[in-house]
C-alpha cells in the first residue's frame, strides 16, 4: 500500500476514514467547496448576463464554470465509491494468493515516483496560478476602474456574492477559501488520477507474473503441470476481475471526457490564442495531462492483457497431453478479447481516445476562432 496514496485518499474522500469520528472533515470540506462552488457560479452567471462583458470576460466565466463542474463531479464521485475504491486497491495490490513477482519492489518504487509527480502537480500549479492573482492584487486594482470587475482581483476564480466579502477580514477568508477549494478539488481529481495509474501499474504487473508462471508450467511433471495451469486460470480470472471492478468504480468517471473535457481545453486554448492567461494555461495542461494519463493507463492494460494469449502460444501446448493443451487453448482464446478500461458507453481509454478528445478540442477552438473573426 502506498502511503502517500492513502493519505491523500483520506484526506481528500477518496478512501474512508480509518476512524469515524475524523468524517467531520469530510463535512468540513464538502462546505467550504460547494460554498466556494456557489460563489463560482453565481459569478459566471452574472457576467454571462452583463451587457458590458467582453467576448473573453464571457470565455473565462465559460471554462471557469464548466471546469468547477468538472471538478465537483469528481469530488461527489469519489464520496460515493470510497469504500469500494479502498477494496479494490487492497485487491489488486494482494499477492499473497498468487505469489509475489521478483519486480514487485522496484515495481512499487516506480509507482510511487509516478504518483507524487501527478500529485506535485496537483498541489504546485493551483498554488502558483493562486499565488499569481494575490501578487497581482495591486495591479489588478489599479487597472479595473468598474467596480463590476474588483471580484476578478486576488481571485484565481471569480466570485461573487450578495454582500460585502472585498475588504478587511472577510476578503483574507474568501481568498483563502477561493484557493483551498481550488487546490482540495484539484488534489482529488489527481489524487483518483493517480489511484488509475497506480492500480494499471499492478495490473501490469500481474499480467507479467501470470506470463512467467505460464512459462514455467510445461517445464514441470503431469501432476505439478496441471496444478500450475489451474492456478495459472484462476490468476487469469482474477486479473480479469480486476479490471470489471476498477470499470465499474471508475467507468462512468471517464464518461464526460469526449465532450466536457474536449469543450473545456478548447475553450481555453481559445482564451489563449487571444490573451494570456495563467489560469487558462494551469487547466488547459491539468487537463490534458490528467487525461493522457486516464488514456495511457487504459493502454498499459490493452496492450499488456494481450500478451498472455502469446505467452500461451508459446508453451508449445501441441506436445503436451490433450487435456493440457485443452486448457491452454482456452487461456488463448479468452486472452483474443484484450481487457478494456471503458470510458462509460462512449469507447475504451488508449491513446487513440485521447487523440479524439484532442481533435475535439482543436474542432472547437478553431470553430470558435472562425465564429469571432466572422
Amino acid at each position: 500500500m502506498l502511503e502517500v496514496l492513502y493519505t491523500l485518499g483520506e484526506y481528500t474522500g477518496v478512501f474512508p476514514q480509518k476512524n469515524k469520528t475524523d468524517d467531520y472533515k469530510n463535512v468540513l470540506n464538502i462546505l467550504v467547496v460547494f460554498y466556494a462552488a456557489i460563489g463560482v457560479f453565481w459569478f459566471g452567471v452574472n457576467v454571462l448576463m452583463n451587457s458590458k462583458a467582453t467576448l473573453l470576460d464571457m470565455v473565462d466565466a465559460i471554462y471557469t464554470m464548466e471546469s468547477e463542474c468538472s471538478l465537483l463531479y469528481y469530488y461527489m464521485i469519489s464520496i460515493h465509491t470510497r469504500k469500494p475504491a479502498l477494496k479494490l486497491y487492497n485487491d489488486v495490490t494482494d499477492f499473497t494468493t498468487f505469489g509475489k513477482p521478483k519486480t514487485l519492489e522496484r515495481e512499487e518504487t516506480r509507482i510511487c515516483k509516478i504518483y507524487k509527480i501527478i500529485v506535485g502537480y496537483g498541489i504546485v500549479a493551483p498554488t502558483v496560478t493562486n499565488g499569481f492573482y494575490l501578487a497581482t492584487y495591486d495591479w489588478c486594482m489599479r487597472s479595473h476602474r468598474n467596480d463590476d470587475d474588483i471580484q476578478y482581483c486576488g481571485y484565481t476564480f471569480g466570485i461573487y456574492y450578495p454582500y460585502n466579502f472585498e475588504k478587511g477580514v472577510s476578503f483574507i477568508i474568501h481568498t483563502a477559501i477561493n484557493w483551498y477549494s481550488f487546490v482540495f478539488l484539484s488534489l482529488v481529481a489527481l489524487t483518483l488520477v493517480g489511484y488509475t495509474i497506480c492500480v494499471a501499474r499492478y495490473l501490469v504487473l500481474k499480467i507479467d507474473h501470470l506470463n512467467t508462471m505460464l512459462s514455467e508450467v510445461l517445464k514441470n511433471d503431469a501432476v505439478n503441470r496441471r496444478e500450475l495451469l489451474k492456478k495459472c486460470i484462476r490468476y487469469h480470472k482474477h486479473i480479469i476481475s480486476l479490471v470489471d471492478g476498477l470499470n465499474e468504480l471508475h467507468s462512468m468517471n471517464n464518461a464526460p471526457a469526449i465532450f466536457l473535457y474536449s469543450t473545456i481545453i478548447g475553450v481555453c486554448l481559445f482564451y489563449l490564442t487571444n490573451e494570456y492567461n495563467t489560469k487558462a494555461i494551469a487547466l488547459a495542461c491539468g487537463y490534458i495531462g490528467g487525461i493522457f494519463c486516464l488514456n495511457f493507463a487504459g493502454q498499459m492494460i490493452l496492450e499488456k492483457s494481450e500478451t498472455v494469449g502469446v505467452a500461451a502460444y508459446n508453451m508449445e501446448w501441441y506436445n503436451a497431453d490433450s487435456s493440457t493443451a485443452k486448457d491452454i487453448m482456452f487461456i488463448i482464446i479468452r486472452s483474443q478479447v484484450p481487457l478494456k478500461y471503458k470510458a462509460g458507453p462512449f469507447g475504451t481509454m488508449s491513446l487513440i481516445f485521447f487523440g479524439s478528445i484532442l481533435r475535439g478540442a482543436y474542432t472547437y477552438m478553431t470553430m470558435q476562432t472562425d465564429i469571432k473573426e466572422k
